[in-house]
C-alpha cells in the first residue's frame, strides 16, 4: 500500500489532505537525489525497524540541503488493510 497526504500552505496540520497523485517540482538534479537517497534510507530503517519504525523527515535526515523555503517529505509506516500483499522483493 502506498498513500499520500499532504496540507496547503497556510493550513491546519491536524487535518491533512489525501493526495491521489505528488508532484516534485525543482529545476535542481542534486536536490532530486537527495530526496531519492532520503527515500531509499527510509526504506532501509522502515525494513531493519519494522513496526518499531515511526516516521522519518527529509528536513530531519538531509540537513545538509534541506531549506526552510522547502517542502518536507515524510515517510511514515502505515499498516495496509488486509488482505494486502505487498510487491516482491528485488531478490525474488
Amino acid at each position: 500500500m502506498l498513500r499520500g497526504y499532504g496540507h496547503q500552505v497556510g493550513t491546519d496540520l491536524d487535518d491533512p489532505l489525501e493526495l491521489s497523485e505528488m508532484t516534485i517540482c525543482t529545476a535542481d538534479p542534486a536536490l532530486v537525489r537527495a530526496v531519492g537517497e532520503f527515500l531509499l534510507q527510509a526504506a532501509d530503517r522502515l525494513e531493519r525497524d519494522g513496526e518499531a519504525f515511526g516516521h522519518d523527515h527529509f528536513r530531519d535526515v538531509r540537513r545538509d540541503v534541506w531549506r526552510p523555503e522547502f517542502v518536507d517529505v515524510i515517510v511514515e509506516r502505515m499498516e495496509p488493510p488486509a488482505p494486502f500483499r505487498p510487491l516482491p522483493s528485488p531478490d525474488q
